[in-house]
């Protein structure tokens, strides 16, 4: 194991698909190695590591390594887009080397079923 952590919390409705993505998780967790340095939650009233994509969930605790939220929506039903990520907050390390703090992913439901074996 390389010592990476991530977190992952679904933001939607939709848990079907969580051992899928708890499943993915871990293998990047195998895949990538070291330890980032871990952020508290922040003091500010309305803060969120999400940044408001989630609408009427929020989250402001800490994060060891690295906090993802997603969910699973129609974007253009079948065939189309799967889905899109992006990462939201960034820590700085020595020698101005960056690290994401948080990120979102956004999945098709129409779409991830067939992906979701792989």
């Amino acid at each position: 194991a390389g010592n990476l952590k991530i977190t992952l919390m679904n933001m939607g409705t939709d848990t079907q698909f969580d051992l899928n993505m708890q499943n993915a998780a871990a293998r990047w967790e195998n895949v990538i190695y070291g330890d980032l340095q871990d952020i508290p939650p922040q003091g500010r009233e309305g803060f969120d590591w999400f940044s408001g994509q989630f609408p009427g969930q929020s989250y402001n605790g800490p994060v060891d390594d690295l906090v993802i939220g997603y969910s699973f929506r129609n974007i253009d039903g079948q065939g189309g887009v799967l889905g899109s990520a992006a990462p939201l907050f960034r820590r700085t390390r020595a020698g101005g080397v960056h690290s994401t703090v948080s990120g979102i992913m956004i999945f098709d439901s129409s779409d991830f079923a067939a992906y979701s074996d792989n």
